[in-house]
């Protein structure tokens, strides 16, 4: 709307200009386009900033309220990287401990460079929760100089939270429900309904 209520404007002092100068019209047209394409260059480029245009949500964490998309760039730094897996596992247990469907990606790569895409989706139906875990990885096969994909996936029937080791011991204590802990200190389990561990993270 921004753009095009100035290019209005311009037309009108196109005219003006007519008038006056006598100038060609066929030549102040096309000095008009131009300008329309610069106005709109500037506008994208600063209204980002005003937030008058939405950023993609493969450029930035975007969080909604029942959906998060988090991306970790190739070698991410080691606070990146942590913060970038305490906003997925803030995610899924405040869904979770209110019974309340979402799901949260974290896009992230191997070392390699090999892309993955985790996903986890807290699903809720009368008397009953479960996550379904997605893990999806992308690289590059010699054997076929072609990029492949894989994928893993399970579903999951209960989280519990356990607090991160230190000094590197291996003991885990469990976090109770109720209790308020920050999600950089602590790992999320996840069990199937056989309460078998298939992941911690």
């Amino acid at each position: 709307m921004l753009i095009t209520a100035s290019f209005k404007f311009l037309k009108k002092v196109v005219k003006r200009i007519i008038k006056k100068v006598g100038a060609t019209p066929k030549i102040l047209l096309g000095r008009l386009k131009i300008i329309k394409k610069l106005l709109t260059l500037l506008f994208f480029a600063f209204g980002a900033n005003l937030g008058l245009v939405a950023t993609p949500a493969s450029n930035l964490g975007r969080q909604d309220a029942d959906e998060a998309f988090f991306k970790l760039k190739v070698a991410p730094t080691q606070k990146e990287y942590d913060t970038a897996y305490a906003n997925v596992r803030k995610f899924i247990w405040e869904h979770w401990t209110s019974n309340r469907d979402g799901t949260v990606f974290l896009e992230s790569y191997t070392k390699e460079g090999q892309r993955v895409l985790s996903a986890f989706k807290i699903k809720v139906v009368p008397n009953d929760i479960s996550i379904d875990v997605s893990i999806e990885r992308e690289y590059f096969d010699r054997r076929t100089q072609k990029s492949v994909k894989s994928t893993t996936s399970y579903s999951g029937k209960e989280i519990e939270r356990v607090k991160k080791p230190k000094n590197g011991l291996a003991i885990r204590e469990t976090v109770s429900r109720e209790a308020s802990i920050s999600p950089e200190s602590y790992f999320l389990r996840i069990k199937n309904d056989k309460k078998e561990i298939l992941t911690e993270f």
